[in-house]
């Protein structure tokens, strides 16, 4: 709290401590999966999953030689699927994968030509869902409570 700061020594410990306390790296975890993961079906996976309600003619890019089809249902799970279990906690790292995997495929196959401006949202969202890949999903999270038995 900002109140503990009003002196010099505590303000210093404030403002330089290199934030390693636990129950910050679990609320720090929680916050990157709901706003990472909400912002991935928000913003892509469900107007995907719309457009796969809607029914055909489907148009998808193909930048690894699947096929439209596969690599359209292939991006519907890990942008919608992919991202509630990441929400949830719920087989976090897992889950992180083919979100980490898309974002990387998007980054250096879709727009790397267009430049850094298109590749900046992609290598942001890689970035955190490789955090999770490495991290899990903290204390607030189904995988916690799964690991406890």
């Amino acid at each position: 709290p900002l109140c503990l700061v009003a002196n010099k020594k505590n303000m210093k410990k404030w403002i330089f401590n290199s934030g390693r306390h636990k129950g910050s790296v679990d609320f720090s975890l929680l916050l990157i999966r709901i706003i990472a993961g909400g912002l991935m079906i928000a913003e892509h996976g469900y107007p995907k999953l719309l457009k796969l309600a809607a029914g055909p003619p489907y148009t998808f890019a193909d930048p690894i030689g699947l096929g439209e089809m596969p690599s359209f249902l292939l991006i519907i799970f890990a942008e919608f699927v992919c991202s509630v279990l990441i929400i949830i906690g719920l087989g976090t790292r897992l889950a992180a994968i083919p979100l980490a995997f898309a974002m990387g495929v998007v980054t250096l196959l879709v727009n790397y030509s267009k430049g850094l401006p298109m590749m900046e949202l992609p290598i942001l969202f890689f970035t955190l869902f490789f955090v999770l890949i490495i991290m899990g999903a903290g204390k607030y999270s189904v995988d916690r409570l799964i690991s406890r038995g």
